[in-house]
């Protein structure tokens, strides 16, 4: 409840919506401990894909969509750079930011 209120008192100082984009989403089958072993080279298979919409937010508001959805994690585009970022639920409890460094604004 804390966090819709936030997320629609945040929402509502926004003068344009949040910007989407379509991306693909793949669900990887796990392996069972009963199974097999697989010989080494062969990827894992993919059972499920679909399309979801990648939202433009703040981390902050990433973080509350995260709680919202109850999934272990979300992938957004960061609103004040415009690249993929992703926020994940870790082991301990905390949350995790990944914000990758694009290859070409790495300095030698």
């Amino acid at each position: 409840r804390r966090y819709k209120r936030r997320l629609r008192d945040h929402h509502a100082q926004r003068s344009e919506p949040a910007a989407r984009f379509d991306a693909p989403d793949y669900t990887i089958r796990s392996s069972d401990e009963e199974e097999e072993p697989e010989p080494e080279g062969l990827n894992p298979v993919i059972v499920a894909e679909s399309k979801i919409s990648i939202q433009e937010l703040a981390v902050g508001e990433a973080v509350m969509q995260m709680d919202i959805s109850e999934k272990p994690f979300l992938v957004f585009r960061n609103g004040s750079h415009g690249r993929i970022n992703v926020v994940y639920r870790r082991d301990d409890g905390n949350i995790g930011w990944i914000d990758p460094d694009l290859v070409e604004n790495k300095k030698p």
